[in-house]
């Protein structure tokens, strides 16, 4: 996990702010403005909160992929609870999320299991 949670904060380390991962992550720290907090369980509002500071702070470690995973689940909340329609900025919310995930899910099977994807 410690290799998964070090390439996927890379960028922001290198200040390479536009990358695309940079500005799925930073999109995904602005969608805690639209989520419903009345419905949303306090370790997801906590884990906007949090990454948002950790990001800004550069502090990196498993807590900080933690809070993403937990912004990721908040997001797939309010789209399959229906507290989002699937307009506008939610698009970009949740297409955010999914490509993190993406990468997410690819970096921890490279890495943790060695698998290897196979690239046309």
């Amino acid at each position: 996990m410690l290799l998964t949670q070090a390439f996927f904060f890379a960028d922001f380390q290198q200040s390479k702010r536009d990358s695309p991962e940079c500005k799925a992550i930073e999109d995904l720290i602005d969608a805690d403005a639209d989520l419903d907090f009345q419905r949303t369980s306090p370790k997801v509002k906590e884990a906007f909160v949090e990454l948002r500071e950790k990001i800004k702070d550069s502090r990196f470690d498993v807590g900080t992929l933690r809070d993403l995973a937990l912004c990721i689940y908040g997001v797939r909340n309010s789209i399959f609870h229906g507290y989002w329609s699937y307009l506008d900025k939610t698009r970009g919310h949740v297409g955010g999320a999914q490509f993190l995930l993406y990468k997410l899910i690819r970096r921890g099977l490279e890495k943790q299991c060695n698998f290897a994807f196979w690239e046309p």
